[in-house]
Parts: structure tokens; C-alpha cells; sequence
């Protein structure tokens, strides 16, 4: 009974009805049929007995770092030129004006060392993790985020044999955590440990060999077939969530994944906690918060003015069946390889059909950059062209999954070959090209540690 009613309430609280959502009814089934689709899982251990019923339910795949850079591209689209989106620039301090009141920031550039001033009504800081840091210039001495590290281990797919996501309860402390299969890998986790008890570097989270073994004593006796070692791990990736700080909570996940948004005695406006699920929503509100306080004062004429503009799909959104169409009346589908078509509309939405034609014109930029993954040239050219990418390890870390879905072995070829195109691109020369293939190697091994 308490797996049916969690399944129903999970539903209610999600807003099943939506039509932004592919919603399908969770289902409840008995053990027999969970041995028939899931033949590798366990039906008895100990000391919980026998497995009884099982919950079914539909959830969201996503890449969140992709899902990042199509949400920038997609303010700038909305603001008609009117806005600019800066990569590698950092915050060094906030400017003010005769009153005291922030109007402003100084910005410094990562890569040449020059500052600049960016001047406006309202500054708000956003800045996740990074918050306290940012606000360190401003009247603002509160510390307000509690990090907390999640990391996850990749593996083939058929090591562990789920044809399903899986969530399972930690026989260590009873936390939960998933398995999920994304193609022909299993991403397991994610764990949820105090950051600051580990390191104080927030830019540098990594994947530890006890967050490993963590992670694989459970799936190990879930699915007893499976004996993952070291051996079988892909990649790995570990991020840093940005909770607010909470008294008496007992554990790192007892922790409110609730956002805040607070402002400054000087006036600099922000928002923190929040999770990826609500992060449309905590936008929206920020913006409605700011026309309240008289910041944004054409808005009501402004599309998004209106509640529920949060839900609006993205441009660069297209059905399957729209895609597949168009793929069809310009005969792009025989320029790309068997799992490439669904990679390209996967990552890239109605973009992909731009990707496509490049293949048409140049076939030779559509064959796979190392053999049997849909990474190509073509779509490397794309991300160059319109994603502000300077780095390699932007491309294999923060614009595609290369970084964690092709073999650790593999990510030095990878990355010279990925390289060599990106050379080409922005004209490097050979000392440039060798320090970013380093550089990016570095952080693979950083993310391997046997």
C-alpha cells in the first residue's frame, strides 16, 4: 500500500495533467513480471526477504549542461539583440553609485586579463554554488549555500543488464540513489555528501574511489550478475549542489532543495538554492519580483509578462514525428549513420536539421570522429560556430557527453582529433593545440583515479 499511494502522490505533485509532459500512468506490478523484464535484478536478499510488488513509472533524460546552453540561446533569441551572454568572465567587484546602491560590476576577462566595467538598474547574482563568493564585495555577510557533492559512475550498459532505470536504497545508510540507463551506458547515482568536509575548491568536484565503492556495494548485490570492478567504469562526473543553508537538518539530503531570493543592503538582488526541475519557474518569479520592485518597468508589454510564460516550449523544440518529416522532404537521413539521426535530434532539437545539411553538402564531415560514437565534425563546427566555445574541454565536458560517455582510454584520441578541428576553426598553433589537448587530458585523469 505505501508503494501505491507514493506512486499516485509522486504523479499529483509532478502536474501530470500538463500538456508539456509525455505522461503515461504509473503502473504497480508483481514480482513475476519484474523477473520477466528484468531477469538480472534481484527477487530475494537478505535480510529484506522476497521482492513483492514493484512501482512503474515515466521520468524525465536529460543533458543539463546541454539543457544550459539552448537556455541561453534561447533568451538571447527572445531579446532581439537587445542582451549578451559573456563566457569567461569573471566578477571582481560591484560598482556603486553616490548612495551606495550597486549599479553596476567590474568584469574581468579570463583570457587576456582586461577589465571592464557592465553598468545597469539592478544587478542580480545568480550565482549557484559561487553565491557567497560573489557577494563577498557586497553588504552582504551572511553565508547562505551548503554544498553538497553528487557524483555519478558510468558503465556499459550491459555489465549490469537493466532495460529500465532503477532506484534503490543504499544498504550503507539507506539513501537512495538510481541506475539508469542512457543508451548503451548505466549512469549510476548520485551521491550526497558535505563538499566542505572533502575540499574547499568549488570548481574542482571529483568522482572519489569511496564514492565508487559507495555506489557499486549496492548495485553489486542488486544485481549480483553484474561483479562491477574498476575495471568496468567509462567515466565519471561529479558536481556541486548549491542548497541553502539549513539548521537541524539531519542529513545532506534532509536538506530543502527550496530556492530563495534575498537582496543585499546595497542593493544587489539574488536567488539561490533551487533545483534543474524548477529552474523555468524561479526565473519566472525573479523577473516578477523585479518588476515589483520598479527594476524592470516596461515589462507588463513584454511577452513574458504574463504567468505561465515559464512553461512556453523552447524554439528550438520539435516532435519526433516533425523532425522526421523534415528529414524526409530534404533527404537528409542517408548522409548520417545508424545511431547518429537520433543522437542530433536528441542533443540539438530542430538545430540537428542544420547539422544534417552540413552532412549533405560535406559527407565527409559526418563520419564519426573516433569509430562507433555519433560525435563528427559537422557537429563540432555547429557548437563552434554558435555556442561561444574557446576551450577543448568546453566541447567534451560542456557541450556534448563525450567526457563521460566514451571509454577513459579513448579521451586522449578524442581529444586530439577534436583538437586538430578546433585548430583549424580559430587558428591555433601548434603550442596552443598541445595545451589544450594537456589540459583537458589533466581533468580525465583527475576523474580516474586506479
Amino acid at each position: 500500500m505505501q508503494v501505491i499511494l507514493s506512486m499516485i502522490v509522486y504523479s499529483l505533485l509532478s502536474d501530470y495533467k500538463s500538456r508539456f509532459k509525455n505522461y503515461k500512468w504509473p503502473k504497480i506490478y508483481l514480482a513475476k513480471f519484474i523477473r520477466k523484464i528484468e531477469p538480472n535484478y534481484v527477487q530475494e536478499i537478505e535480510p529484506f526477504g522476497k521482492l513483492v510488488i514493484s512501482g512503474f513509472y515515466y521520468d524525465t533524460n536529460i543533458d543539463d549542461a546541454r539543457l544550459t546552453i539552448e537556455t541561453i540561446k534561447e533568451s538571447l533569441n527572445y531579446s532581439k539583440g537587445n542582451s549578451c551572454a559573456l563566457n569567461y568572465s569573471e566578477v571582481i567587484g560591484f560598482l556603486k553609485n553616490g548612495t551606495g546602491k550597486v549599479c553596476g560590476v567590474r568584469v574581468k576577462d579570463a583570457f587576456d586579463g582586461s577589465e571592464y566595467d557592465v553598468k545597469g538598474k539592478v544587478v542580480i547574482a545568480c550565482g549557484g554554488i559561487w553565491t557567497d563568493e560573489v557577494l563577498k564585495n557586497a553588504d552582504f555577510g551572511i553565508p547562505k549555500i551548503y554544498p553538497t557533492k553528487g557524483v555519478h559512475v558510468v558503465v556499459p550498459n550491459e555489465r549490469i543488464g537493466n532495460r529500465n532505470g532503477f532506484g534503490l536504497r543504499s544498504f550503507d545508510d539507506d539513501r537512495f540513489f538510481f541506475v539508469l540507463r542512457r543508451g548503451k551506458v548505466s549512469v549510476i547515482g548520485t551521491t550526497d555528501t558535505d563538499y566542505f568536509r572533502e575540499s574547499k575548491n568549488l570548481d574542482e568536484p571529483w568522482c572519489t574511489k569511496e564514492d565508487c565503492d559507495y555506489l557499486f556495494g549496492t548495485v553489486n548485490r542488486m544485481f549480483p550478475k553484474a561483479g562491477l570492478t574498476y575495471k568496468d567504469i567509462i567515466g565519471t562526473y561529479a558536481g556541486i549542489r548549491p542548497l541553502i543553508r539549513q539548521d537541524g537538518a539531519a542529513s545532506e539530503s534532509a536538506v530543502s532543495r527550496e530556492h530563495e531570493t534575498f537582496e543585499t543592503k546595497d542593493g544587489v538582488v539574488a536567488m539561490a538554492g533551487g533545483k534543474l526541475t524548477t529552474y523555468r519557474l524561479m526565473a519566472e518569479e525573479l523577473m516578477f519580483k523585479l518588476h515589483d520592485r520598479g527594476y524592470v518597468g516596461s515589462f507588463a508589454k513584454m511577452e513574458y509578462s504574463n504567468p505561465g510564460f515559464s512553461k512556453v516550449p523552447f524554439v528550438v523544440g520539435i516532435t519526433r514525428a516533425d523532425f522526421d518529416k523534415i528529414v524526409k522532404n530534404k533527404a537528409l537521413a542517408k548522409f548520417s549513420w545508424p545511431d547518429q539521426l537520433e543522437y542530433l535530434y536528441l542533443q540539438y532539437g530542430r538545430q540537428a536539421i542544420d547539422i544534417l545539411e552540413k552532412i549533405k553538402s560535406d559527407p565527409e564531415s559526418g563520419k564519426p570522429v573516433l569509430k562507433d560514437y555519433p560525435v563528427c565534425r559537422a557537429e563540432i563546427e555547429f557548437i563552434l560556430e554558435y555556442e561561444n566555445c574557446p576551450r577543448l574541454i568546453d566541447i567534451l565536458c560542456r557541450r556534448t557527453e563525450s567526457q563521460w560517455t566514451i571509454w577513459h582510454y579513448l579521451q586522449a584520441e578524442l581529444a586530439g582529433k577534436v583538437a586538430e578541428i578546433m585548430a583549424r576553426y580559430y587558428g591555433w598553433d601548434d603550442a596552443k593545440k598541445i595545451s589544450e589537448i594537456e589540459n583537458y587530458n589533466d581533468y580525465i585523469k583527475k576523474t580516474i583515479w586506479f
